[in-house]
């Protein structure tokens, strides 16, 4: 702790450490110059403990750039009142998160890796929670669950997704729904700034690869997918 309060010019600090005391995290939230902060792994009763020692207003004044793994009753407590964060990254995540992350207005890129094992299943509304997040240039969320069962309808979710990050340009969404011809247009026409996309399963109509036909993206430059489906005039190919 004594070296880290001689640290008056800290911009950045990474750190693989679990064990943190509470007032080496007092001074990190707190800290009025730290703009990235990487590989901590915080408990959230030391997180609650700290933050009972300073006022909301205090945290993280200066943050640009926020990448570790937090407990899911952490993140409302660490990051409601910030206003600087930029990039934001969170392993196993719960879905509670999202709503969150999501006031977090001035992102543009956020990682994120859900876990729904854990801590429940992904649905429709935590997809709308990023609507409001417009200056967003890079998406990223993966699930460890096999399957997202608790998206309804998924084409008109991801829509209404797009329709909200016209600034979009990077785009990754590796769940195992199927990604259609129908809903790849919709996001190239929302996000036309799209240069990187990185899906699963992915079936297309085999017209939309001819030559001639409309392009489904005018940027895109990386199409990264698993597994794609043809489905030709009789029915599918592949």
């Amino acid at each position: 702790m004594h070296l880290l309060r001689g640290l008056k010019h800290l911009r950045s600090l990474q750190l693989d450490c679990k064990c943190l005391t509470e007032d080496v995290i007092v001074f990190l939230i707190t800290h009025q110059g730290l703009q990235v902060l990487k590989g901590l792994r915080c408990g959230a009763d030391r997180i609650t403990t700290a933050m009972r020692r300073i006022s909301p207003a205090q945290s993280f004044p200066a943050l640009r750039v926020l990448d570790m793994h937090l407990d899911q009753t952490s993140i409302p407590l660490l990051l409601e009142n910030v206003t600087t964060l930029q990039e934001l990254r969170l392993t196993d995540v719960s879905p509670n998160a999202f709503e969150t992350i999501g006031k977090l207005k001035g992102l543009t890129k956020l990682t994120l890796t859900v876990d729904e094992q854990e801590f429940g299943t992904l649905t429709d509304r935590h997809f709308y929670e990023f609507q409001s997040l417009c200056i967003l240039r890079t998406l990223s969320i993966s699930s460890v669950e096999s399957y997202v069962h608790g998206i309804q309808d998924f084409k008109q979710t991801i829509s209404a997704l797009a329709s909200g990050l016209p600034r979009l340009q990077e785009l990754e969404l590796l769940t195992s729904n199927i990604f259609d011809d129908d809903l790849l247009r919709t996001i190239g026409t929302e996000c036309p700034l799209l240069h990187d996309l990185r899906i699963k399963d992915c079936r297309l109509n085999q017209a939309d690869l001819e030559e001639g036909h409309n392009p489904l993206f005018r940027q895109l430059k990386t199409f990264d997918m698993r597994t794609l489906y043809l489905t030709g005039q009789h029915g599918d190919l592949i």
